[in-house]
């Protein structure tokens, strides 16, 4: 269990901290590259910190879902952001 919990703490965080960025850098209010410099940063916190959450947790379901969840929820609001930017 701590190989899949590796992955999914590698795997999942890094496409969770990716969307986070990407929703992020939309919402944003600064100049373009101040904004995406800044959700960038932020970005690595959210990396480090669901990496961290992963071996954390006791259960491996609820790290899972603990990962999956937020990731399907950034990527329909930046599925929907982009239909309004």
């Amino acid at each position: 269990m701590i190989f899949y919990r590796f992955i999914l703490a590698g795997i999942g965080g890094y496409i969770l901290s990716a969307l986070a960025c990407v929703v992020l850098s939309y919402l944003f209010k600064a100049h373009p590259v101040d904004a995406v410099l800044s959700a960038t940063m932020l970005a690595f916190i959210i990396y480090v910190s669901v990496f961290i959450w992963v071996f954390i947790n006791h259960s491996t379901q609820r790290a899972t879902w603990g990962v999956v969840i937020p990731s399907v929820l950034l990527f329909i609001f930046y599925w929907g952001l982009k239909g309004i930017i």
